[in-house]
């Protein structure tokens, strides 16, 4: 096996020959301002649908937030996959539409006619329907025939490859990466996190100042977090707040806040007030108040909540402590809590909580292990308010079960549906067979492995060949 520092050495070396074989540069592949604070650079290739998703959904988005403002560029990288028989010809187009400066405008026809393949009379038609004087047809059929211009494509492919790309889009911005064509939110968490001027953050809303700290994960419109809320209230009552320490953190399921619109409000009121009204304010939500209405009671301007959720300016809070969530295990079932780092997950009863703050307390530190609560059991009648009705238990959302002999799922709408195979499309992992749904496809992990490593080999083989 070849040496990894060899391989990357010679990796390095072809892509250097390359860039002298073609005249298109990153800058003539590149969306947004040169001096832009951050860069990200796409690997994809132009008749990818998950590409092309990520074009006419993401990026729009994208251009708004911080390419408009300077803040970030886009730099494309060329990595044509195998089974997309049109991809290098496209790609070939679309470099040598670089050279002319009409890299985006080809690339933009590609990813919206992803069935067509595509010729040089197409290439042609891209070019007359561009209006302009200065585009030279002989020079960019001499440059598609060019066999220096495929080099390049294949030096970035390697490049990529050699990155860890595998699928794509895939996505590098400074040391992190994003890998599929992720939704809006996902790159805002991410980029807010790198820019220097969106780091400032409000702190979270806390009530009291107690040794015992409890934070929790909820969501205004999650009925098990209205039920866990005035569990909360009954804990001030026996442990007052020189005691316990209360912080709130979002974690909207989005079934449940569209867009997480309450959760923003919430965040807005926090701003244009502070800790006591907000957490005043959110007892009033957790008991079914409206929304606005309860910013009025509290004294809040509605038109100022208006304005703050036009501009989506705490956006980013929520999806940051919808993050941390995740890093500290949270899912998609709320609520989540933590006393002093013990988990306690569920809208668990009152008794729970009390047991472990006194223990807290006291200096007992004896382990209270808490199982997350897939099924609650509810009265003869009863309907769930949240989740899917097994006779008389309410099942969490994404939990899976046997239902009428078939491998199911409880799904967002609340029915039970059956669990998809490999290529069905998919949003979340436990909806498919195989546990894992990728660039929203259930997908075979282990098969998955075993292409990329043939793939590499091929890749290994073509350098043995080429330098013996």
């Amino acid at each position: 096996m070849m040496n990894k520092t060899i391989l990357f050495s010679m990796l390095g070396i072809a892509v250097l020959f390359a860039s002298f074989a073609s005249a298109a540069t990153d800058n003539q592949k590149t969306i947004g301002d040169l001096q832009a604070e951050l860069t990200m650079e796409i690997y994809t290739d132009f008749q990818d649908p998950f590409s092309s998703s990520w074009y006419e959904q993401t990026l729009p988005q994208l251009k708004e937030e911080y390419i408009e403002d300077g803040e970030l560029k886009i730099v494309f990288r060329h990595f044509p996959l195998p089974f997309h028989t049109d991809a290098i010809d496209r790609a070939k187009a679309a470099e040598c539409a670089a050279e002319q400066s009409y890299f985006i405008e080809f690339v933009e026809k590609f990813y919206r006619n992803l069935d067509i393949d595509t010729n040089i009379d197409y290439y042609k038609e891209i070019a007359n329907s561009l209006n302009v004087n200065n585009f030279n047809f002989v020079e960019f059929k001499e440059c598609f025939n060019d066999p220096n211009t495929e080099n390049k494509i294949n030096s970035e492919f390697n490049m990529g490859q050699s990155r860890e790309v595998s699928g794509i889009p895939h996505f590098f911005v400074k040391d992190k990466q994003m890998i599929g064509a992720q939704p809006f939110s996902e790159f805002k968490v991410l980029i807010d996190s790198l820019l220097k001027n969106k780091q400032n953050m409000q702190e979270e809303p806390v009530r009291g100042n107690g040794k015992v700290k409890i934070i929790g994960y909820m969501g205004y419109n999650d009925p098990y977090s209205k039920r866990a809320w005035t569990t909360i209230d009954e804990l001030f009552k026996e442990f007052d707040e020189n005691k316990i320490r209360f912080e709130f953190r979002n974690f909207p399921l989005v079934f449940q806040d569209p867009e997480y619109k309450l959760a923003q409000t919430g965040e807005c009121v926090l701003s244009l007030s502070d800790s006591k009204t907000f957490f005043k304010f959110s007892s009033l939500v957790m008991g079914d108040k409206e929304i606005l209405s309860s910013a009025a009671a509290v004294g809040i301007n509605k038109k100022d909540i208006e304005k703050c959720l036009s501009d989506k300016k705490f956006l980013s809070e929520v999806l940051d402590d919808m993050k941390k969530g995740e890093k500290m295990g949270v899912e998609q079932s709320t609520p989540v809590f933590f006393i002093n780092d013990k988990k306690i997950s569920g809208a668990q009863q009152y008794e729970v909580f009390a047991k472990i703050i006194k223990n807290e307390l006291n200096g007992d530190f004896e382990e209270l292990v808490q199982e997350t609560p897939t099924v609650m059991e509810i009265e003869n009648g009863e309907q769930c308010a949240s989740g899917c009705q097994l006779e008389n238990s309410c099942i969490q959302f994404g939990q899976r079960v046997e239902v009428s002999g078939a491998d199911s799922y409880c799904s967002f709408s609340g029915k039970f549906e059956k669990q998809k195979q490999l290529s069905e499309l998919c949003q979340n992992n436990y909806e498919c067979f195989s546990n894992q749904c990728s660039n929203k496809e259930c997908v075979d992990i282990q098969k998955q492995l075993e292409e990329t490593q043939g793939l590499l080999e091929k890749i290994l083989n073509w350098f043995n060949k080429l330098f013996g």
